[in-house]
């Protein structure tokens, strides 16, 4: 646990399923320390003081648990991680479409423009909606920006 905590994987669904087999893990622990205390008691007072002491009636009931919650919670994280996986998937194809787009438009724009001289402003849109150029330091540019808009 401290591992993946120290070192996060690349991917979420990664980080996801180690933190996920890691707590499985934790608890199988526990669970084995219980069926262990659980077989000294019962050699050492007997069946009816163990019984008594965990509310069962036998260590079955706790490798059956164990088993149960290592099957479970196993299938449970490796179908979600799949879903999650599926998920970034569509979203890394969906941002790789988006930049394929942009670079056909602006290949489309340079053949245009070849033998134009050109300058190329990129400026960021939350400044212009907002009409802060001055703060942002777009004091030079914006009316360079304004006297090619009014041209065209």
């Amino acid at each position: 646990t401290a591992l993946a905590a120290t070192q996060p994987y690349r991917k979420f669904e990664d980080y996801a399923l180690a933190v996920a087999t890691n707590l499985v893990l934790l608890v199988n622990f526990v669970l084995a320390g219980w069926c262990s205390i659980f077989l000294n008691i019962e050699e050492r007072s007997g069946k009816e003081e163990a019984i008594t002491i965990f509310g069962f009636s036998s260590d079955d009931w706790i490798a059956d648990t164990m088993l149960g919650l290592t099957f479970g919670v196993t299938g449970l994280f490796v179908v979600l991680a799949a879903a999650i996986g599926a998920i970034a998937a569509q979203r890394r194809r969906e941002r790789d479409r988006e930049l394929e787009e942009t670079n056909r438009a602006l290949a489309d724009a340079a053949l245009e423009m070849q033998g134009v001289q050109c300058t190329f402003l990129f400026l960021d849109a939350d400044v212009l909606r907002s009409g802060r150029f001055d703060e942002a330091g777009y004091k030079t540019t914006l009316p360079r920006l304004q006297e090619i808009q009014a041209a065209h």
